[in-house]
């Protein structure tokens, strides 16, 4: 039996898609705080047009069901101040250049690790996890460890603020006549946990965690390109807070 894919208590489809289009203008970003009042001018991507459709969230498995049934991400199930869901947008892309997926997969995480998003902090006892997203009209994976864990990548303890996302891919397709897999994310912050929430961490910032983890990139050598998306939202029941229709794209070659 197929998935399920339009649950009752959400507006938006787990299938919706978007087409990400080159900007006109370079995006002046303040990237790092180590270098205040420093504006960083990310170019537009110029191989967007290349690109297959990007799936607007990030995906979860809703529990408690007789059937699997896909839902927008929410974070941590958590409502904002307006009694709104936290919807968890795609924000960043990664082009990987490479000749199967096992080796693009290794790549991309050996160098985010290197760029100080540690995976020690993977498993659902640090940050939930199963997650999914659209490439390409195909529903792909949250990457795992090789004992089958979900890896989750972050910049600090979960017990501390800190930025985190997890990597859904591969998708294989060709740009430039190369075979390159796409991999997505959806980058956010979380405050540092206290009992006294009601999800333990609460949300920060989508914006903020996306510029960090381009600044880290980009301060190992890895060119970071952006695209403008149509994935923010602002409904009745849910919103994508902080987000601004804009995604980092990092290549790697």
């Amino acid at each position: 039996m197929a998935p399920e894919q339009s649950p009752q208590q959400y507006s938006i489809s787990v299938k919706e898609d978007m087409t990400v289009a080159k900007p006109s203008f370079p995006f002046y970003t303040q990237l790092s705080p180590l270098h205040s009042g420093t504006l960083y001018a990310i170019p537009p991507y110029d191989a967007a047009n290349q690109l297959p459709n990007i799936g607007k969230w990030m995906i979860a498995v809703q529990t408690g069901q007789k059937n699997t049934v896909y839902v927008p991400a929410h974070w941590l199930d958590d409502l904002n101040a307006k009694g709104q869901y936290i919807i968890e947008p795609i924000n960043y892309i990664f082009v990987v250049y490479k000749n199967n997926p096992e080796q693009a997969t290794e790549l991309l995480k050996n160098a985010l690790v290197k760029a100080g998003f540690s995976v020690k902090w993977s498993g659902p006892e640090y940050h939930s996890d199963n997650y999914h997203a659209y490439i390409g009209g195909t529903l792909v994976t949250q990457i795992k460890r090789s004992d089958g864990v979900f890896l989750t990548f972050s910049n600090n303890h979960w017990l501390k603020q800190n930025d985190h996302f997890r990597v859904m891919g591969p998708f294989q397709t060709h740009m430039d006549n190369k075979t390159a897999f796409i991999f997505v994310a959806s980058v956010s912050e979380e405050s540092a946990w206290s009992e006294k929430l009601n999800a333990g961490h609460a949300y920060v910032s989508f914006g903020h965690a996306r510029d960090n983890l381009a600044n880290a990139l980009i301060q190992n050598g890895h060119p970071t390109y952006y695209v403008t998306t149509n994935n923010t939202l602002n409904t009745a029941k849910e919103s994508t807070e902080d987000h601004d229709n804009k995604a980092f794209v990092t290549v790697f070659k």
